[in-house]
């Protein structure tokens, strides 16, 4: 038997949970971060607060406080845990310093879910030491015994017994339960915003932030033929189409099971308590789609950084609460206050006309003709613009400011066969649609009667 002398140091990191000192093995940590949206799961217990979505990865999340039943403290951090290769996070409530300890050093104690592996003593204080494989066993299905209660449901047969299984992730989506492969599963997020796109068909959902990057969103309902369901929150799941990111917009996150490869069938999985789901194949689905998708991606061009970053200045205004733009090098000038003659025969979107300068222009009721509801008497602004023909009056409520951007900070999209649209820009997690002034005033030449 080795003496305590002999006996390998081990690292371990200190950090707070409420009132208790605990600590955790350094060489299971891979990183530390601030608390992420968690997406909650059902059958899991109290102190699982659901999914979290960490560099890219999904993994669940374990509420250190919850587990030891300490009070809830608003500072919070997240501890990710690579276990046996498999990441969990640990959230806890703020990050103390690493020490270095033995083993003798460590006394066993019970504890909720044995999640402890013991305590040991440091400055007079008695400190938690977490058993990080039995975290991975209350949170991983192929780990939990059997009828155990995991992150994945409850399991129904003991998993010793060598059999193949798929993960699926399964939702609900108009009032019906779908499944599909984790594996064409990028990542499930909560989404904070979605900007609606003007013009746009049934199937948009609209533009989202994820992480900075505008993502676009599409109604799953809609991808499916069916009307529009709404949930309780608005999340989406992720898919990497290769070309871009696409959200999909869904109603209910069900969750995560393992599913015996005996019950998959080529359109239907058999869930544990014997319920048939149909699958979908979801890469086929919107590739079929993507004629009527793929104008209103954001491409995320990136310019070489090496050379010099070109600016360009942006005219803001907002609309229902979304922002828009127009490159100030289409913008003549702002006016405002000005008589509108009305037309007796309007057409398209064009409301009347107003001089300017000498010149009569025709005036356009541009928040009408991006599909929002326009109360006419409150369009007190006119931003004047060329096509290269004519001028035309813009009318708005009112003008924000002028916003310069790089370049390559601009996401464009198709614009051959978008309306409207020209690109996205993120300024300070502010989603800005730039519209093109071309295409609008294009519309206002085609002679359809409003």
């Amino acid at each position: 038997m080795k003496n305590a002398s002999e006996e390998q140091e081990i690292a371990v990191l200190l950090f707070a949970v409420g009132e208790i000192t605990c600590a955790v093995d350094m060489a299971c940590l891979s990183e530390v971060t601030a608390p992420m949206v968690t997406t909650p799961l059902p059958f899991v217990p109290k102190f699982v607060d659901g999914l979290v979505n960490i560099s890219g990865r999904i993994l669940p999340q374990i509420n250190a406080m919850t587990l030891l039943g300490t009070a809830i403290h608003s500072l919070q951090t997240l501890l990710v845990l690579d276990v046996n290769d498999v990441p969990i996070a640990l959230c806890v409530n703020q990050i103390l310093h690493s020490i270095t300890i033995t083993p003798t050093d460590i006394t066993a104690v019970d504890s909720p879910e044995q999640s402890l592996i013991g305590q040991f003593s440091y400055q007079g204080k008695d400190v938690s030491l977490f058993n990080s494989e039995q975290l991975l066993n209350l949170v991983h299905a192929g780990k939990s015994k059997k009828g155990k209660v995991s992150f994945v449901g409850e399991l129904k047969d003991d998993r010793s017994v060598k059999e193949q299984f798929s993960d699926f992730l399964f939702f609900q989506v108009a009032s019906k339960d779908y499944a599909i492969k984790l594996a064409d599963v990028d990542e499930i997020i909560e989404l904070d915003s979605l900007s609606s796109q003007p013009r746009a068909p049934a199937i948009i959902a609209g533009i989202s932030l994820v992480r900075s990057e505008p993502r676009l969103i599409v109604n799953f309902s809609k991808l499916l033929g069916k009307d529009n369901a709404s949930g309780g929150r608005a999340l989406a799941i992720v898919i990497d189409m290769g070309l871009a990111y696409i959200g999909l917009l869904i109603d209910h996150l069900i969750g995560i099971e393992s599913i015996r490869q005996s019950k998959v069938r080529s359109k239907t999985v058999e869930r544990d308590n014997g319920s048939i789901v149909p699958t979908l194949h979801i890469t086929e689905l919107l590739a079929q789609n993507m004629p009527a998708i793929k104008p209103f991606i954001p491409t995320g061009r990136k310019l070489d950084r090496r050379i010099i970053v070109k600016q360009e200045e942006l005219l803001l205004f907002s609309i229902n609460g979304d922002t828009y733009a127009l490159q100030a090098k289409y913008v003549q000038r702002i006016v405002s206050d000005r008589r509108l003659e009305p037309l007796l025969s309007p057409y398209a979107w064009i409301i009347g006309t107003t001089e300017i300068e000498g010149r009569i222009l025709p005036v356009v009721d541009l928040q009408a003709q991006l599909g929002y509801q326009s109360d006419k008497q409150q369009l007190r602004e006119y931003i004047v613009v060329d096509d290269g023909k004519q001028e035309w009056a813009l009318a708005i409520t009112l003008s924000e400011q002028i916003l310069a951007v790089d370049e390559d900070a601009i996401d464009k999209v198709d614009l051959e066969s978008t309306a409207y649209v020209e690109g996205f820009v993120n300024n300070k997690e502010q989603l800005i649609t730039i519209l093109n002034p071309l295409t609008i005033c294009h519309d206002n030449q085609q002679q359809y009667v409003v």
